[in-house]
């Protein structure tokens, strides 16, 4: 019996620790060019372990979809609360997305984008 009840805890932490994260309220800064202001887009930032990619949705539709094994550098700058995403596209140039984050839920998130793609985030401070 206690054995039973040990492999249905596990497998109920199992499908809790898989299933995605999401993060809604987040804000994508798109730029049309360096020397324009950004336009921000509002919507919900997923972290997909089982397809191994970060998922900016927009109204339920992906926006922006980054591979874990192609990011190369995570950066938050907690002055302004944006997270910069560097990565590598399908042709090996450097990319880079910028996130604005809610400042009541960024510790989770950091922690879980390094645990996901094995990269340290960069914490800027201004102090």
């Amino acid at each position: 019996m206690l054995a039973r009840i040990g492999m249905l805890m596990a497998l109920c932490c199992t499908a809790a620790i898989c299933q995605p994260l999401s993060f809604d309220n987040v804000r994508l800064y798109e730029r049309p060019s360096p020397e324009k202001k950004p336009k921000r887009i509002e919507g919900d930032f997923t972290l997909d372990r089982n397809s191994g990619v970060l998922i900016f949705t927009v109204r339920n539709r992906p926006y922006v979809t980054i591979a874990y094994n192609t990011v190369t550098n995570l950066t938050y700058d907690e002055g302004e609360s944006v997270l910069t995403v560097q990565f590598k596209d399908d042709h090996g140039r450097g990319q880079f997305n910028e996130f604005e984050v809610g400042t009541n839920k960024y510790n989770y998130l950091l922690s879980s984008l390094e645990a996901h793609t094995g990269v340290r985030v960069t914490r800027i401070s201004k102090r």
